[in-house]
């Protein structure tokens, strides 16, 4: 029997704040047993808070702000220790660098080896222990990270095998052996990655004992459900984001069944949507070092307190950059005018750098982002740190170069498809409009949509994908072939109406399509079949032509169907001749002739033109133009 109970969530105890986590509690036990504040215990109070993610607010608030304070010079060789093989010595130590560096590797010893380890180093006063034990932790978490990677890898694996529908709701795997201290990080990321609740379980194999870890959503309390589960376990705790749980592995199946009937009376498809929350919009011009200033005498930010979020809307992209060893960052340099002032700020998403690929040159972009202040070399700049964008418009990608289009369609096919790997094929089906003869043959095998361009309808299905799906639903379209007709395309595109991605490539066009003599060729050339009288146009015919004019082969071949057109040369047998006295007519009466003023426009426009041209043009086509009044 316990001689006293220090709990301030205990029924009828009248402490006021009840949000201390268990180093909260022992922080204040020690206030009163001192009668005095125990101030050389701050630092390990601030560090417990944050490592157990309490909200920090009221008491807990002021302890890991005094905690942090202490920090930038600490007492605790340990501190100092895990500080310095953290890279954080002789930096300010922040709320982040408690939460992402110094607990996850005291948490490491815990989960791979004895946490013991970490009371010594907290107690130890020799520095040499501390840098021994630091060093020592360092490495278990390094094997911690690559343990977690490769159980994510497998979880993945496993998730793909699963039959379709089968993790509608609630995503339960299990596994023989897997890290039992580390199977609750590798749940949370496949909750960030799919927003679906997540229950992962090791399977010890010798007893056939599954432990689990969960990890849930907003609207779906874990700790409830697996109330409702309760038979099936032998042991369960937690709460509604978080829990973990013991069974025989021949109830897994059974528990993943009755989850997942729970998420489908609980859970919404609008709960499966991530919902982040912003405190206010604001301008480009807004971001400046004082306001910044202002915004961090909040601090410290964390759990209950999070940093304000900033919606800032319709900004350019002048560049963007992948940063990190494995360029997973994304660095975006992002500009905006309002009125007479221009503004110009760095902006960096950690973990994005598979964005970049999906930003095109015309994009202006949303961001949902905290603010900070980046320091380099002395100097200070204000600095945006997205947690997420939108592109509110449909984006015009350039493939007009030389890179092989077999190739880069396979990577947007295999793009697209992680880019939400819960979506049906019809959300990332690829539509491909070109020449029947030209689309590469490959295209197919990417499960493309092939269309044709029609006068009359916009366009026509091509194959079995096509005929499949109706054109206005299209999302990813690729323009691959030079229309004879810019107007034939863009009576396609205007009835795209649900584009999100248009890839131009017009890599097939024939050569000669776009050739348009001058009036001066026409006139040339008549002149010289008028002396000629009387030809036959076989090889030689045209080599005189040629040596004669200068004219290509392609131009005079043209110009002979335009003049047999408006009746200036007529056919004899097998001969031509050209007429006498011709009825006097205009080039441009030639349905020929026009044809190739269409083609030779088309070339214009679509080859011709710079990126932001053409993407001006596939805007001002579609039915929802992003940018009414051009691109600025």
């Amino acid at each position: 029997d316990a001689l006293a109970v220090v709990n301030p969530k205990k029924p009828g105890c009248p402490y006021p704040f009840k949000q201390l986590a268990g180093v909260g509690v022992a922080f204040k036990l020690a206030h009163a047993l001192l009668d005095r504040l125990p101030e050389s215990f701050l630092e390990l109070a601030a560090l417990g808070t944050v490592a157990d993610l309490m909200p920090l607010v009221d008491e807990n608030r002021l302890m890991v702000k005094l905690g942090l304070e202490r920090m930038q010079d600490s007492g605790y060789p340990g501190i100092r220790a895990l500080l310095r093989v953290s890279g954080i010595a002789g930096k300010t130590v922040s709320v982040s660098h408690l939460g992402f560096a110094l607990a996850p590797r005291i948490n490491a010893c815990g989960r791979l080896d004895h946490a013991g380890d970490a009371v010594k180093l907290l107690t130890t006063g020799d520095e040499g222990e501390a840098d021994a034990i630091a060093a020592n932790l360092d490495r278990l978490n390094k094997e911690r990270q690559r343990i977690a990677e490769q159980m994510t890898g497998e979880a993945l694996e496993l998730l793909g095998k699963t039959q379709p529908g089968e993790q509608r709701g609630v995503i339960v795997l299990a596994k023989e052996n897997w890290n039992v201290g580390v199977i609750g990080i590798v749940a949370a990321r496949l909750l960030e990655k799919f927003y679906r609740p997540t229950v992962l379980l090791s399977v010890d194999s010798a007893t056939g004992i599954a432990k689990g870890s969960a990890r849930s959503i907003a609207g779906f309390d874990i700790y409830r459900a697996l109330s409702h589960c309760a038979e099936l376990l032998d042991h369960y705790g937690g709460h509604q984001a978080a829990a973990g749980m013991t069974l025989h592995r021949d109830r897994v199946p059974l528990l993943s069944e009755r989850l997942n009937e729970l998420a489908a009376a609980w859970l919404t498809e609008e709960d499966y949507i991530p919902l982040y929350n912003a405190d206010a919009g604001c301008e480009l011009r807004d971001v400046s070092i004082d306001s910044i200033r202002q915004i961090e005498s909040l601090a410290p930010f964390g759990i209950g307190n999070p940093p304000p979020k900033f919606v800032i809307s319709g900004l350019e992209v002048r560049d963007k950059r992948l940063l990190g060893k494995d360029r997973q960052h994304l660095r975006l340099t992002l500009a905006q005018t309002v009125g007479e002032t221009a503004c110009t700020v760095e902006a960096v998403g950690f973990g994005r750098g598979t964005l970049s690929e999906f930003i095109s040159p015309t994009a202006k972009i949303d961001v949902l982002a905290e603010l900070s202040i980046n320091e380099w070399n002395g100097t200070q700049k204000p600095q945006i740190v997205i947690e997420d964008m939108r592109i509110p418009h449909v984006q015009v990608f350039d493939w007009r170069d030389a890179q092989p289009f077999g190739a880069r369609l396979a990577e947007w096919a295999d793009r697209l498809r992680g880019s939400d790997n819960e979506a049906g094929d019809d959300r990332i089906l690829i539509h491909i409009v070109g020449d029947g003869n030209e689309i590469p043959a490959d295209c197919e095998r990417f499960g493309c949509a092939l269309w044709t361009l029609d006068g009359n309808d916009g366009v026509r299905p091509q194959n079995d994908t096509a005929k499949q799906c109706a054109w206005p639903e299209a999302e990813n379209i690729v323009l691959y072939s030079l229309p004879d007709d810019p107007d034939m395309l863009r009576a396609a595109l205007g009835k795209a109406q649900r584009a999100a991605r248009v890839f131009a490539v017009f890599a097939a066009h024939r050569s000669d399509r776009a050739v348009l003599p001058t009036r001066d060729m026409f006139k040339r050339l008549y002149r010289w079949l008028v002396q000629k009288q009387t030809w036959t146009a076989d090889a030689s015919f045209y080599e005189s032509v040629r040596d004669t004019t200068g004219f290509s082969f392609a131009a005079i071949r043209f110009m002979l169907e335009v003049f047999e057109e408006l009746a200036f040369i007529e056919r004899v047998g097998v001969s031509f001749r050209a007429v006498p006295s011709p009825q006097k007519r205009e080039l441009d009466t030639s349905e020929t002739y026009r044809r190739r003023l269409r083609a030779a426009e088309a070339e214009r426009l679509l080859l011709g033109s710079t990126s932001r041209e053409l993407a001006e043009w596939i805007y001002n086509a579609l039915p929802n133009n992003p940018f009414q009044e051009g691109i600025s």
